[in-house]
């Protein structure tokens, strides 16, 4: 066919490229500004138990209801529908842990799992992509204002996949994919790696390509936090030894702290943002969770009984406790 036959000639470049020095178009705003974009991918990547479901139902139920994340991150708007997929446990996992929380959400939630999903749980098969579950997902995914996958390297099968950076790419893709045809926004939990070991066998945590498998997984996500117990040496880190995490920012497309430090509940295991918090005031929040986990297990104990028997456990005396909680003698 000659080019003088051709009725509808391709566009110009002036048609179709875009100017360095045109206009720039304003981009959706973060459903929670620094934290969770309305597009791309929003990645949560930890040790396995570190808390990263946690952050997820957290999350959900800050969107749903449109209260604060962790106390303090507002959402600027609310949502309707969740399609939370689970490639490893059972939905049974995930409703636990909301009953612990003890945190509000709708009745559109829809959890599915291993053994709903069957053969479609793999978005990538042998370095391919898998078509048909992909289309089964952007039919069930339809209507819905956020899709979670829940752990990333659990939706593709291989020899060695999670080394390739071609099929860890492709099924992240595939995520994105689904999410976009609902117009919905996506949240991808990951697996870290293995700690790094010191010549002394001290674990240090991992800075750059954390994320268990292939480092194409950061090259493609457009928003990365790694969740972790603090490193950070302030003494208002150890006031709870190991109920203080942080969110680490890996990369983010918009405007986003270098981290956000998480004081857990061990009753509710739901987090508080201390932030630049004094360090009364996290002394106070730590000590306040000790009491109330241990009253509610122990319904017949008084509050000051418990305090007493927590300044126990932890040396100290009732009257620093006290203090600590702000109880008048």
């Amino acid at each position: 066919m000659h080019l003088n036959h051709i009725t509808s000639p391709f566009p110009s470049l002036e048609e179709i490229a875009v100017k360095m020095d045109g206009p720039i178009p304003e981009g959706p705003e973060d459903l929670i500004p620094g934290f969770m974009p309305k597009q791309g991918q929003l990645v949560i990547s930890g040790e396995t138990n570190v808390g990263k479901t946690l952050a997820a139902i957290e999350t959900i139920s800050s969107l749903i209801t449109g209260t604060p994340l962790w106390g303090q991150l507002q959402p600027t708007k609310r949502i309707g529908k969740v399609l939370y997929v689970l490639g490893e446990h059972y939905p049974e996992v995930v409703q636990r842990l909301l009953l612990k929380t003890k945190l509000p959400v709708n009745n559109q939630v829809f959890l599915l799992g291993p053994e709903q999903l069957g053969y479609d749980k793999w978005f990538v098969a042998k370095g391919q992509p898998n078509l048909q579950a992909i289309d089964k997902f952007k039919r069930w995914a339809e209507g819905c204002d956020l899709v979670v996958f829940d752990p990333l390297s659990a939706f593709c099968i291989g020899a060695e996949v999670e080394q390739d950076n071609v099929t860890m790419r492709l099924v992240l893709d595939s995520m994105s994919l689904i999410a976009q045809h609902a117009n919905a926004s996506c949240l991808v939990l990951a697996h870290q790696g293995k700690p790094l070991m010191d010549h002394q066998g001290k674990e240090h945590t991992r800075k750059s390509y954390a994320i268990r498998g292939a480092s194409g997984i950061e090259d493609a996500a457009t928003n990365i936090f790694y969740m972790g117990k603090s490193e950070s040496t302030d003494p208002s880190q150890r006031v709870a030894d190991g109920l203080i995490y942080e969110m680490r920012q890996r990369k983010y497309k918009g405007n986003a702290p270098d981290s956000y430090r998480l004081l857990r509940n061990p009753e509710t295991l739901t987090h508080t943002l201390l932030g630049n918090k004094p360090y009364a005031d996290v002394l106070k929040i730590a000590a306040q969770a000790k009491v109330a986990r241990l009253q509610a297990f122990n319904p017949q104990i008084g509050y000051r009984t418990a305090i007493d028997i927590v300044a126990a456990i932890d040396g100290v005396s009732s009257e620093t406790l006290k203090r600590h909680l702000g109880v008048v003698q």
